[in-house]
């Protein structure tokens, strides 16, 4: 497999094999879905529409793996916040009164720094009533939340220090996790940081999971670190820093610049594959959600796909074809087409 297509913001792609004509596929899975655990780095759209999540969902789709893959970062949050919003670690509101009506909304305290209530976080519960959580962002204390419910009913007073049950609790806990937290601290030196992880894992009721290591173009290589990661979680672990600086830029097929040498040599990844100091570009994410979906088949988490019909296809230089087999004169809107025999997304 080859990361080279991905080019350009508006037009990169991953080519696979030669194209082995259109199919149906069908991919028994041990989950009922993927979620993304993280921060900005997870979140993505530092170039519009580009995360690392939603290319991972592109090659699911494209080798016929009927599996969701929900994108839960939040931009600036720490390992604890994330734990929250993924349940592992106390969510709690103080006493307040929930109104009657579902118009009314009502200022909150809670014990978090929440930035991006949407991502598994909303609708959420309070008290068994149904409601969604705002952040008032013109607050420059970053800590004014309201509280709405969904229908209206009856007053209820919570008297006491309540916990917050999100969707993420209801809806996602069998879901598989990819686990890539800590970029905004959150935690008390290395051993925290690991325990944290085991924190989230035990409370999944899916015990299956991937955790992604440190790597941005701000921090050189920590053997430390990564020492600590490589023995708490054995094949479940990617080295992401490492894979960056010894594979990253021949996976991308790009010719590494001089500033790429200079990172490399001092065990920095190289700055190529980073937008900035700490997220990554169009490449680095692709690599990233490349390295996620190699590891899921490693683990067995997927299965072997079986293919119907299969018929080899030649189609001729220029041709393209949308996956339903149709041939079109031009690509009018992002997706997957097969052009010159290989699949390719291309974002538009």
């Amino acid at each position: 497999m080859t990361i080279a297509p991905f080019l350009s913001l508006r037009t990169w792609a991953v080519s696979f094999f030669a194209f082995l004509a259109l199919l149906y596929c069908h991919a028994q899975s041990q989950f009922d879905g993927i979620v993304c655990w993280g921060d900005s780095k997870t979140e993505g759209g530092q170039e519009p529409g580009i995360s690392y999540p939603g290319i991972l969902q592109e090659l699911l789709q494209q080798e016929g793996y009927q599996i969701k893959v929900f994108n839960f970062g939040a931009n600036g949050e720490r390992t604890t916040e994330i734990m929250q919003r993924q349940g592992s670690y106390p969510f709690i509101v103080q006493p307040f009164t929930i109104p009657a009506s579902a118009s009314k909304e009502v200022k909150i305290a809670i014990n978090s720094r929440l930035r991006v209530p949407e991502a598994g976080c909303n609708p959420c519960y309070i008290a068994g009533v149904e409601g969604c959580i705002r952040h008032d962002w013109s607050d420059q204390s970053q800590t004014t939340f309201y509280f709405q419910r969904k229908r209206d009913g009856k007053e209820i007073l919570v008297s006491e220090p309540a916990q917050i049950e999100t969707d993420a609790m209801r809806n996602h806990r069998n879901d598989l996790m990819i686990l890539d937290i800590g970029y905004n601290g959150g935690f008390i030196g290395i051993d925290n940081w690991v325990e944290q992880h085991f924190q989230m894992i035990d409370y999944s009721d899916c015990k299956n999971y991937i955790v992604m290591g440190r790597a941005s173009h701000y921090y050189t290589e920590s053997p430390d670190l990564e020492q600590k990661f490589a023995q708490a979680f054995g094949n479940r672990y990617i080295n992401l820093c490492k894979y960056y600086i010894e594979e990253g830029l021949q996976k991308a097929e790009i010719e590494p610049t001089a500033g790429d040498l200079a990172d490399i040599s001092a065990r920095r990844p190289p700055r190529s594959l980073f937008l900035d100091e700490h997220h990554e570009n169009h490449f680095g994410y692709a690599i990233k959600a490349y390295l996620v979906f190699e590891k899921l088949k490693e683990l067995g988490y997927i299965s072997p796909v079986a293919s119907i019909n299969i018929q080899e296809t030649h189609p001729s230089p220029g041709t393209i074809y949308n996956l339903q087999g149709q041939k079109i004169d031009r690509v009018t809107k992002s997706g997957i087409y097969i052009i010159n025999g290989k699949k390719i997304f291309i974002k538009l």
